[in-house]
């Protein structure tokens, strides 16, 4: 239930506890999570650089990255197969 209202809050946060954190890293300890759980899931993972830094509260962006992709495994029809895509755009 924490995590629920924790992601139904993000639209109201402040800037002020983003920092700089490498987003690749968080998506790949995501996955790593995810495989725990449902070891039949493929999940699938491009990036454009090695490490993509963005502005970010780490701990929230990774608990909503989680969430969806533990959505993706659960509800798919197994196994799952899910592609995450992530690309710098700019700064």
């Amino acid at each position: 239930v924490k995590n629920l209202l924790t992601l139904a809050d993000i639209e109201n946060l402040s800037i002020s506890p983003f920092q700089s954190c490498d987003l690749v890293s968080l998506i790949e300890n995501c996955i790593e999570m995810v495989h725990a759980v449902y070891a039949d899931a493929k999940i699938s993972f491009s990036h454009s650089e090695e490490h993509v830094m963005g502005a970010a509260d780490s701990t929230i962006f990774e608990l909503a990255v989680l969430n969806l992709l533990t959505n993706a495994a659960k509800y798919s029809k197994p196994p799952a197969k899910i592609f995450i895509s992530l690309e710098k755009e700019g700064e």
